[in-house]
C-alpha cells in the first residue's frame, strides 16, 4: 500500500481527479482492501493462538512447526484475497469515492448485488473478527489475573524459587504480547470504524450526511491502519528491537573483520531471549544456594 497507493493518492490529488482509468482503479482498491483484511485476519489469527498458548495451553514450549505458520498464512491471504477480489468479479463493485481521488468498495448504490456484498464483508470481515478478538483477549486477561495470583502462593515457597522466577519470566512475557496485540487491535478499529459507520450509512441512512470530505477523511483513516504494526512493534517490543539490532549487528560483521564478527555473535546470544534467561536464573540459585552452604 505504500508503494503503490498511497503515491497514485498524491498524483490524483494534484489533478483534483482520476487520471488513471477505471482499470488502475480497480486495482488501487483491490490492494487497498487486500492489505486490512490482511491485518484484521492476521490479527484474529493472533489472537486465537495466543487464546490456545494462555488459556488452554495447547501450545507446547517448542515453537510452532513452520508448516502450521505456513498455512496460517494461506488461509490469511486467501480469504483476505476472496473479499478484494469479489468486486471484480461482479459481486458489488469498486469506483471513485469521496473527492473523486481515490477508488474503494461502491456503498452508495442501493441494490441488491451491493447491499448484500457490503452486509457479508462488514460481517465477516469487521464484526466477526472484533468480537473473536474481544471475546479471546478477555479470556487471555483473566487467565494471567489467575496465573499472578498463583504465582504469588508460588512465591511464599523457598523450594519453588526457580519456578517461581521462571513462571514469572513467562507470565510477563506473555502479558507484554498480549498488550501489544491489544493495542494494535484497538489502533485498526478505531482506523476502520468511522469508514464502516460511513458505509452503513450510504446503505441504510440518510446519504445526504455522506459529504465527499466526509467519505474521503474516512477512506485516510482507514488506510493509515497499516503504517501502525511496524511503529507499535518498534517502539514497544523488546524482541523487535533486539532482532533489528541483531540484523545490524550481521551487516556489519558483512563488512567487517574478525572482532566484528565475534561481537555480532555475542550479542545475537544477548538479545536472543529465554534461553539465556532461564540458564542465568539457574546460575545465580545455585550461587546463592554454594554461598549459603559456605
Amino acid at each position: 500500500m505504500s508503494l503503490i497507493d498511497f503515491p497514485l493518492l498524491i498524483i490524483a490529488s494534484f489533478y483534483h481527479d482520476w487520471p488513471f482509468g477505471q482499470t488502475v482503479c480497480e486495482a488501487y482498491a483491490t490492494l487497498t482492501g487486500l492489505s486490512g483484511l490482511v491485518t484484521i485476519n492476521s490479527l484474529t489469527v493472533i489472537a486465537v493462538d495466543r487464546y490456545c498458548a494462555i488459556v488452554i495451553r495447547v501450545k507446547s514450549v517448542s515453537p510452532a512447526p513452520k508448516w502450521k505458520t505456513y498455512k496460517a498464512t494461506i488461509v490469511i491471504w486467501t480469504y483476505a484475497l476472496f473479499w478484494s477480489l469479489s468486486p471484480v468479479l461482479g459481486w458489488s463493485k469498486y469506483q471513485l469515492e469521496g473527492v473523486r481521488t481515490t477508488c474503494s468498495f461502491d456503498y452508495l448504490t442501493r441494490d441488491a448485488t451491493t447491499i448484500s456484498f457490503i452486509v457479508a464483508i462488514a460481517t465477516c470481515e469487521f464484526a466477526i473478527p472484533v468480537t473473536v478478538i474481544i471475546l479471546a483477549y478477555c479470556k487471555i486477561v483473566t487467565a494471567m489475573i489467575v496465573r499472578r495470583r498463583n504465582l504469588s502462593i508460588c512465591k511464599k515457597s523457598e523450594n519453588s524459587s526457580l519456578n517461581f522466577r521462571l513462571q514469572r519470566y513467562r507470565v510477563r512475557a506473555e502479558i507484554r504480547t498480549a498488550f501489544i496485540i491489544i493495542g494494535l487491535v484497538c489502533l485498526f478499529v478505531v482506523s476502520w470504524l468511522p469508514y464502516t459507520v460511513t458505509a452503513m450509512v450510504g446503505l441504510f441512512g440518510d446519504r445526504t450526511l455522506i459529504t465527499p470530505y466526509l467519505s474521503s477523511v474516512a477512506g485516510l483513516i482507514a488506510k493509515t491502519s497499516t503504517v501502525f504494526n511496524p511503529i507499535v512493534y518498534a517502539i514497544i517490543h523488546p524482541k523487535f528491537k533486539s532482532k533489528i539490532k541483531c540484523m545490524l549487528y550481521r551487516r556489519n560483521s558483512l563488512n567487517s573483520g574478525p572482532l566484528s564478527k565475534m561481537n555480532s555473535r555475542m550479542s545475537s546470544n544477548k538479545f536472543s531471549s529465554s534461553g539465556f534467561e532461564k540458564q542465568q536464573i539457574e546460575f545465580d540459585i545455585k550461587s546463592n544456594r554454594n554461598s549459603d552452604l559456605s
